[in-house]
C-alpha cells in the first residue's frame, strides 16, 4: 500500500557541515509493505535529491548517498539517491546481513525495487528525468564488492527493465514560446543513440525519423553523453546505455542512409 499517491513528497534535510548549516532537498517516496505474517506494515522509502531555481525543479547527481536503516550504514553501496529500510544489520550495524535465513532483507530489497520503479516513472511524468538521470542510477558493478552489488541487484534490474519497458528515456529539451521547457521521452525502440554532438546539430528528431523509421516517430537520447566519448572514458556505461536504445547513430551509418528523396525534402531547409 502506498502512503502517498502519486507524486513523491518534497523534504529539506538540514546537514550540519562544520559551523554551517546546508540544506537538502529530496523528493521522498514512501511505501508499507508486509513482509510475512508475522512481519507487517514496515515503512520502506527512496528520497531522490534535487535543486530548485526560480520554481524549476532539477534533479541533483553530484551527491552518493550511504543506505539507511535510521543510520547511514557504513558497508553500502553509495548510490545517487538515498534508500532507507528496516533491514537486519550485523551485531556492529555496520553492515547488512547478508545470511538471513529468512530472507527478510532481500525481501525489503525487493520491494525497494517496486518502490524504484514508482519513483522513476512519476519523476518522468513530472519532466524531471534528463541525461544525468544516468549519473544517479548506474552503478559500476566492476567497482563494488561482489556479495554487495548481488544484494542490491534486484533494484539494479528494475531500473534497467523501467527504462527499456517505459517512455521515459531523454531526449532533447524544447523551449516554447512562452519559455516553459519540455523535456522529451522516447521508449527504446524510438531512441537512437548519437556517436557525436555535431550529428545532433546536424539532423533535428523528424528528420532521424525520416531516416530510420516509416511508421513510428524517433529521436536521439542521452544527446548531452554521446556515445564515441562515453566508449572511450567508460564502457561499463557505455555497455548499459547500449541496452537502453535501439540503435546506435554514426556519421558513417547516417550517411548511407541519406537518399534522393531526403536530399528532395530537406534541401530548402535548414535544421
Amino acid at each position: 500500500m502506498l502512503i502517498y499517491q502519486p507524486k513523491g513528497n518534497f523534504q529539506v534535510r538540514l546537514k550540519k557541515n562544520n559551523d554551517s548549516i546546508q540544506k537538502e532537498l529530496f523528493i521522498t517516496y514512501k511505501k508499507t509493505v508486509d513482509i510475512d505474517e508475522n512481519i507487517k506494515s514496515q515503512v520502506i522509502s527512496i528520497s531522490f535529491p534535487y535543486t530548485e531555481d526560480k520554481g524549476q525543479k532539477q534533479l541533483s547527481y553530484h551527491q552518493k548517498y550511504q543506505s539507511f536503516c535510521f543510520f547511514s550504514i557504513e558497508d553500502s553501496i553509495n548510490l545517487g539517491f538515498m534508500i532507507h529500510a528496516p533491514f537486519l544489520l550485523v551485531e556492529s550495524r555496520a553492515g547488512f546481513l547478508l545470511n538471513d535465513p529468512k530472507g527478510f532483507n532481500q525481501k525489503l530489497i525487493l520491494e525497494l525495487s517496486k518502490l524504484v520503479e514508482d519513483a522513476l516513472l512519476d519523476l518522468a511524468k513530472q519532466q524531471l528525468i534528463d541525461d544525468h538521470i544516468i549519473d544517479i542510477v548506474f552503478c559500476d558493478p566492476n567497482v563494488q564488492k561482489t556479495n554487495l552489488y548481488h544484494f542490491y541487484q534486484p533494484i539494479f534490474n528494475r531500473i534497467l527493465n523501467t527504462f527499456q519497458q517505459n517512455r521515459i528515456l531523454p531526449g532533447r529539451t524544447e523551449i516554447l514560446t512562452n519559455g516553459e521547457r519540455i523535456q522529451k521521452y522516447y521508449w527504446k525502440s524510438q531512441a537512437y543513440w548519437p556517436s557525436d554532438p555535431e550529428i545532433v546539430e546536424l539532423f533535428n528528431d523528424q528528420q532521424i525519423s525520416d531516416l530510420y523509421s516509416l511508421h513510428q516517430q524517433v529521436g536521439f537520447i542521452f544527446i548531452s553523453k554521446t556515445s564515441k566519448y562515453i566508449e572511450m572514458t567508460n564502457k561499463p556505461l557505455n555497455h548499459y546505455i547500449l541496452q537502453l536504445c535501439h540503435d546506435k547513430i554514426t556519421p558513417e551509418n547516417i550517411a548511407k542512409k541519406i537518399n534522393l528523396a531526403f536530399m528532395n525534402k530537406y534541401s530548402h531547409s535548414v535544421s
